[in-house]
């Protein structure tokens, strides 16, 4: 697989540094993957220390010479997110099943919609090939529902509306 992490490799990030922090400890949950053709154009690799989140922000960015015109574009906002979750024993299962989905002209796919100025679909298409690896392997968490109650203050107290929502 021509697939490299940049954390721990690249700029400003030599030592590895985390990306999780939370009550529970300090981890490396968080990557940045590059191809063997795209690694060498990398100028910047970054994790940044921000607090909003048990996530800290990855920053990169790749040198890439070529005519493009910029594009102004709205992110999709989605509600709905499978959780991952790694499974060591099927590692070889889901490694071929990315390998299937991301072929090796992946470089030259990523640069046509990066010059169509369609980097929506470039991380589209990352997204999908982790995401069906994972599911074609079993490891997608199923949702849990959670039950959120918020308090109206009024001059009669408190009125609890509750609702169940799926995360």
């Amino acid at each position: 697989m021509n697939i490299h992490m940049l954390n721990g490799r690249a700029l400003r990030d030599s030592e590895g540094e985390f990306t999780f922090v939370s009550h529970v400890g300090k981890s490396i949950n968080d990557y940045v993957l590059a191809s063997t053709r795209i690694f060498p154009k990398v100028s910047k690799f970054e994790i940044l220390r921000k607090d909003c989140s048990d996530h800290f922000p990855l920053i990169f960015s790749i040198n890439i010479r070529d005519n493009v015109t910029e594009q102004n574009s709205q992110p999709k906002v989605t509600n709905k997110c499978n959780r991952l979750r790694w499974n060591q024993t099927k590692a070889e299962e889901y490694t071929n099943s990315i390998n299937a989905t991301l072929n090796e002209n992946l470089y030259e796919t990523f640069l046509e919609l990066y010059r169509e100025g369609d980097v929506n679909r470039m991380v589209e298409k990352i997204n999908k090939a982790i995401t069906n690896a994972a599911i074609d392997n079993g490891m997608v968490m199923k949702k849990k529902l959670w039950l959120m109650v918020h308090i109206n203050d009024n001059l009669y107290g408190g009125i609890w509306n509750v609702k169940t929502v799926s995360v």
